[in-house]
């Protein structure tokens, strides 16, 4: 298959009412999405939008934390990384979401990937209709280059939506960027 869809990042907030609860919900995503892999709860938080005073993470990139907020209940938000997704094929990332639906999470952010193994559209075609202003469904496009590190050469990455939106689209070569191979 030349273009795959996959969920690349996810993040959420949930409310639990005991600890056991998100316990739980942590047992079933280590049993059922990603088998044998290892949980560790923290006594230090993070700041995220907002301070967390607890954390949790796996060593496979699923990581949060919790806060004590009124009347004894908690507030836990989550951030699930492509390494952590890159390990679920598309039916388990689609167990995954439906498994934190169920449990009334708020998703606040998803990316989703779609990688063109085929190279169908090269970055200097996409480029060429944005500067031409040949997309019909977004009112703006830039073009930003960026350095990975100091010395190396510019990675072009492509914007499509507002900045301000929170529904935006970028087209850059993950081969470059994320180390993605060419073939899946």
């Amino acid at each position: 298959m030349s273009i795959t869809c996959r969920i690349d990042y996810l993040q959420g907030t949930f409310y639990f009412s005991d600890l056991s609860e998100l316990y739980r919900g942590i047992n079933y995503v280590s049993r059922f999405i990603i088998p044998f892999d290892n949980w560790y709860f923290q006594d230090y938080g993070f700041f995220s939008g907002e301070n967390w005073e607890k954390s949790f993470l796996s060593l496979s990139g699923f990581r949060g934390g919790y806060r004590l907020i009124d009347g004894g209940l908690y507030k836990g938000i989550f951030f699930i990384s492509g390494n952590f997704l890159s390990r679920l094929d598309f039916s388990g990332q689609c167990r995954l979401v439906r498994f934190l639906k169920r449990v009334n999470v708020s998703f606040t952010r998803c990316d989703i990937a779609l990688d063109d193994y085929s190279r169908r559209i090269s970055f200097d075609e996409v480029k060429r209709c944005g500067d031409e202003g040949l997309y019909q469904f977004f009112s703006f496009y830039q073009l930003d280059e960026s350095k990975l590190t100091k010395g190396s050469s510019s990675v072009p990455t492509c914007y499509f939506g507002s900045p301000k939106s929170s529904k935006r689209l970028r087209f850059y070569n993950a081969e470059v960027v994320v180390l993605v191979p060419l073939c899946p």
